[in-house]
């Protein structure tokens, strides 16, 4: 993999603020192998305006739950196993 050029080098191209504030953040989203604090340190700027949440905080992406409950697909299975012609509509008016 190839290594991210110096922040320092880095912002003589910025063109806007938010480009660098970009910059700033997109290796701690992308690569996740510094903390906040160590990021901060490398781009000379305060360790809450790079990273949201302290360090201690683990940061787990929320796995995919259900939206409906098992007592309203159950119900469903049951309407439906009574009568197949239901639509979509008449269920959710049922339910």
């Amino acid at each position: 993999m190839l290594s991210l050029p110096d922040f320092d080098q880095l912002q003589e191209l910025f063109r806007d603020p938010i480009q660098r504030r970009y910059e700033i953040i997109r290796p701690l989203i992308l690569f996740h192998d510094r903390t906040a604090t160590q990021r901060a340190e490398e781009t000379h700027t305060h360790p809450e305006t790079v990273g949201l949440f302290p360090d201690s905080v683990e940061i787990v992406p929320a796995g995919s739950r259900p939206r409906v409950s098992d007592a309203v697909v159950q119900e469903l299975k049951r309407l439906k196993g009574l009568y197949d012609g239901f639509t979509y509509r008449e269920l959710v008016r049922i339910i």
